[in-house]
């Protein structure tokens, strides 16, 4: 359950300002840093509900949180909010760029931090309920694309087994009737035998699947059947 929020900090006094605001609703932890806060996010990944973050700090700025936090593919999950006192434009422009939802100017309003950071939650809860959502129908259509190669599979396999019977059946009829391959009674018979062979030549081939010789076989032998009965 994401019920935690981050604040980010090199003022202890801004911090407690935030923290004053926010611990009625919210579990708060605090970081005076990026490089601290980087520690606290990876272990708490999924209690974290949103993050409060200042743009310039020692040791590692908020800036450079970003970068870091992007480039491990953290963001997405929870909001980050610039506070900042800045009036650089360039450099919230910059926040936004590396992943930050919103910004904040200080001196902070309590309603306006309650109402921007509820807004925000909101948000990120119902794209986290789609993401779950599609990554479940995703894992659906990928078991039914499996279920789907094996049952082509076994079609293959199963029309294999069919050409393998549809040529003993041929050769039989061969054996039988040892006059069909020079002299045709029907010029149908003729058609269907050539395109019987051609059939095999591209099976052979790998040009068409073994299924698709299944109605020349039955044309050929049907005008067979029907010339010796004239």
């Amino acid at each position: 359950m994401r019920n935690k929020i981050l604040i980010v900090d090199d003022s202890k006094f801004n911090r407690q300002v935030l923290i004053d605001i926010l611990q009625d609703a919210y579990g708060v932890i605090e970081a005076a840093n990026g490089a601290e806060a980087l520690k606290i996010v990876e272990p708490q990944m999924d209690e974290i509900a949103g993050i409060f973050l200042d743009i310039n700090m020692p040791e590692m700025d908020g800036i450079e949180f970003l970068k870091v936090m992007t480039g491990k593919n953290w963001l997405g999950a929870f909001p980050v909010l610039v506070v900042t006192s800045e009036q650089s434009v360039e450099q919230v422009a910059e926040c936004f760029e590396y992943g930050a939802a919103d910004y904040i100017r200080k001196p902070v309003n309590t309603d306006f931090v309650k109402q921007r950071l509820n807004k925000l939650l909101a948000l990120y809860e119902q794209k986290n309920e789609f993401k779950e959502r599609l990554d479940k129908q995703t894992q659906t259509m990928r078991s039914q694309y499996r279920l789907l190669q094996q049952q082509a599979a076994q079609l293959k396999k199963n029309n294999a087994l069919d050409f393998d019977d549809l040529l003993v059946k041929t050769v039989e009829l061969f054996d039988n009737h040892p006059e069909i391959e020079a002299t045709f009674v029907t010029e149908a018979g003729a058609d269907s035998f050539a395109a019987l062979q051609n059939g095999a030549v591209d099976v052979a081939l790998d040009r068409i699947p073994p299924i698709q010789l299944v109605p020349d076989y039955h044309r050929f032998f049907s005008c067979e059947l029907v010339s010796e009965q004239q």
